[in-house]
């Protein structure tokens, strides 16, 4: 949920603030980190219905 906070502000940020320097970067690692962790979410999910 933290991420997802941090995600929403950065974007929020992006847009009124016209794109001050970092919060790009920020937003862009941010969603690396929020898919990375649901796929793993997802594989785990799966490895556990087969067994």
């Amino acid at each position: 949920m933290i991420l997802i906070f941090f995600e929403i502000l950065s974007g929020i940020l992006m847009y009124y603030l016209d794109f001050p320097f970092g919060t790009q970067t920020i937003h862009v690692v941010l969603a690396t980190l929020l898919f990375g962790i649901q796929f793993y979410l997802f594989l785990e999910t799966k490895h556990q219905k087969k067994i």
